[in-house]
């Protein structure tokens, strides 16, 4: 059996949140990973890559803190956040995401984690913002403030003209282990049987 339970992304982090483990050397932490299964381990690998980003954004955001209290030689700040003092070791790469110039660095670019979603009202400038455009959610029919945009690539996923609360829900494929556990329960009449089955 897993030291892990397999969990989705959201319980895994309520449920380890206390557990420093990002504080151990690295020799101990992939040590522990290889009791655990593969999904836990590529949930690991995400939930250290979202890490990171979050101090990379943090960094690139003290920047532009940093322009904006220099004043107006140094606005807007976001264009100017490449002459701001800071520490590169914080990035994502451990570079800046822009030459020194300003221009983008496309080494120093980290992934996407997620999908990106389109700013709300009151988030958006005034002219990307029409209360007008959208479409009714395809599972619950409630109307969904975005604009459309069609699917790139081969196959449109089922989810795809769903509003954000249904795809939150959605029921998740269950994974191998889960698989071969609900297999093993349907066959057993007491729980000695079934823990004897998944060993």
């Amino acid at each position: 059996m897993d030291a892990f339970p397999s969990y989705s992304v959201t319980n895994y982090t309520t449920t380890y949140n206390n557990m420093i483990i990002t504080s151990l050397p690295k020799n101990i932490v992939d040590h522990i990973l290889n009791f655990t299964n593969a999904d836990t381990r590529q949930m690991w690998v995400a939930l250290q890559g979202r890490r990171l980003k979050k101090i990379h954004d943090g960094e690139c955001f003290a920047r532009i803190l940093w322009c904006l209290a220099q004043g107006p030689a140094f606005c807007p700040a976001h264009e100017h956040k490449h002459r701001a003092p800071g520490d590169d070791r914080n990035f994502f790469y451990g570079i800046p995401p822009w030459h020194a110039d300003g221009s983008v660095n496309p080494a120093g670019v980290p992934p996407n984690f997620g999908e990106p979603e389109p700013l709300d009202k009151n988030w958006a400038l005034l002219d990307d913002w029409n209360a007008d455009t959208g479409w009714n959610c395809g599972r619950c029919e409630a109307w969904v403030p975005r604009p459309p945009r069609k699917f790139e690539g081969a196959k449109e996923p089922p989810d795809w003209w769903w509003c954000m609360d249904c795809r939150r829900v959605k029921a998740r494929a269950p994974s191998l282990a889960e698989k071969r556990q609900q297999k093993a329960a349907a066959n057993c009449r007491s729980i000695d049987t079934y823990v004897g089955n998944t060993k």
